[in-house]
């Protein structure tokens, strides 16, 4: 068992038409990390609770980029409200294809682990 199965983290998420594991990142140089080629987010397990959330979305919104063609989104003559569409279907099927998402998450929340360290500081 690795190191985010033990702190109760989910073991895949399905993001549009891909279904990726949900892995111990190993990689010293970043926190997390999404791979559409190898189909994973990995995802630091020593990290505190409110760490592993803001990293597992962040990667997960990797994924709502890659599968809802932001690229192509950024073009658009009005790009917030494009990207802010984009990204708000993207996390509502997120949401709907995998019913642990969120109460994981809350889980995670409520942990005893938590720290009120500023994920907003974190970077990309």
């Amino acid at each position: 068992m690795n190191g985010l199965m033990k702190s109760g983290m989910m073991k895949k998420i399905k993001i549009g038409y891909s279904d990726y594991k949900i892995i111990d990142n190993d990689d010293a140089d970043s926190d997390g990390q999404f791979n559409h080629v190898e189909k994973t987010i990995k995802i630091t397990p020593t990290l505190s609770s409110s760490d592993r959330i803001n990293i597992l979305l962040h990667e997960t919104l990797h994924g709502v980029w890659l599968h809802w063609g932001m690229d192509e989104t950024t073009n658009s003559e009005n790009t917030e409200e494009a990207v802010v569409t984009s990204i708000a279907n993207g996390l509502t099927t997120v949401i709907r294809d995998n019913p642990d998402f969120l109460p994981n998450l809350n889980k995670l929340a409520q942990s005893k682990e938590w720290d009120d360290q500023d994920v907003r500081s974190r970077a990309a």
